[in-house]
């Protein structure tokens, strides 16, 4: 391999899962490498389209296996040294997080309930000022 350009992708949470669609991808002269990567900077999965073509029409999926991972680089690898490496160009990139299906859904604390506590709360007070006042009396 003559050349290689990369970029890396932090994730701003650990995942556990990662896909991509890379239809239409082109430029098939060059070699593509996935790799992904813990906290640790310890590689869990890499991916390697080392034919022509090969990630052009391929969709990817990685189910990490109970790890997560926190950032992945996206390497190409110049077949030729007249190939330009200089940059990357991606659209129609869309993140999407799911929660676990099995993971109860966080309950939010309402405004009411704040009400609530401060009522209690100032009834309690009305109560101990009553009390202390009968004993002075």
């Amino acid at each position: 391999m003559s050349d290689h350009a990369q970029v890396r992708l932090d994730f701003l949470t650990d995942v556990s899962a990662w896909g991509a669609d890379f239809s239409d991808m082109g430029d098939q002269g060059r070699e593509t490498a996935l790799k992904f990567y813990d906290d640790a900077d310890q590689l869990l999965f890499e991916y390697v389209a080392a034919d022509q073509g090969e990630l052009e029409k391929t969709f990817i999926g990685v189910d990490f296996e109970g790890e997560s991972a926190s950032y992945m680089t996206f390497s190409l690898f110049a077949r030729l040294p007249s190939q330009n490496l200089d940059g990357f160009g991606m659209d129609n990139v869309i993140f999407t997080s799911v929660r676990d299906p099995g993971a109860p859904a966080p309950v939010p604390l309402p405004p009411a309930a704040l009400l609530l506590g401060s009522a209690a709360g100032g009834l309690m007070g009305l109560g101990r000022l009553r009390r202390k006042r009968q004993a002075a009396a």
